[in-house]
């Protein structure tokens, strides 16, 4: 376990917010990995005291991120608990883990996203930027039209490379087999990331190995109790 210190929160929309923690200790973590924290509080739910993040940030940032939706009707006490959380307030998490990773051999790789989903790939694509490497990177990212987290920073990055292409796609249209034929060149031979709700991240699984892509090269980040908006 590790201490993690709140530096600040930034709120992307109303539902969707950013905590940047300062780890009190020297650690690292490679670019796509996640974290389970700890946040012990009052009236605990079912739900219970734990929860894993997706690691936002790159490593080169030092300081440890995670992106999260809440939802205000329906949300668990650890959201709650997690939000009111003030600066300088620590919480408790587990080291970096997890294999969602390039592990640098690839050629090219298709990163395929929906809403929240896309905090791994934050961290990922940086990490590439950062790395000056030369892998070629396609990217389809299904969101609610008015709410498409990072926006602004991928579009930067996607503009500077001609070896990096990205397409958006809005609710209620869905990713498809016709979808990631149009917009991926080379799938046959990329790596395929898949990062979203269980749903989704099943259902394009399954379309990725009917278009011929082996099981071994599909990667999957299953973000469990979110819903495909």
């Amino acid at each position: 376990m590790m201490e993690l210190r709140l530096i600040k929160k930034v709120d992307h929309f109303e539902d969707v917010s950013s905590f940047v923690f300062e780890p009190l200790e020297k650690t690292s973590w490679i670019a796509g990995q996640y974290i389970e924290m700890t946040i012990g509080h009052r009236d605990a739910d079912s739900r219970g005291i734990k929860r894993i993040f997706s690691i936002s940030s790159a490593p080169f940032e030092d300081n440890i991120v995670i992106t999260t939706r809440f939802d205000f009707e329906n949300g668990s006490s650890f959201k709650k608990a997690l939000r009111s959380l003030k600066e300088k307030d620590s919480v408790l998490s587990s080291r970096p883990k997890g294999d969602f990773l390039i592990h640098g051999n690839e050629k090219s790789v298709l990163f395929i996203a929906a809403g929240i989903g896309i905090t791994p790939f934050r961290s990922i694509i940086l990490d590439l930027v950062h790395k000056k490497s030369s892998i070629s990177l396609e990217m389809i990212y299904s969101s609610r039209k008015n709410k498409v987290l990072f926006k602004d920073e991928l579009d930067r990055i996607f503009d500077s490379r001609d070896d990096f292409k990205i397409f958006y796609t809005y609710s209620p249209q869905r990713i498809d087999e016709e979808m990631i034929v149009r917009n991926s060149r080379f799938f046959d031979e990329a790596t395929v990331f898949v990062s979203g709700p269980a749903k989704m991240v099943k259902d394009i699984t399954e379309e990725c190995q009917n278009l011929g892509k082996d099981k071994n090269d599909i990667k999957r980040d299953y973000f469990i109790g979110y819903q495909i908006t």
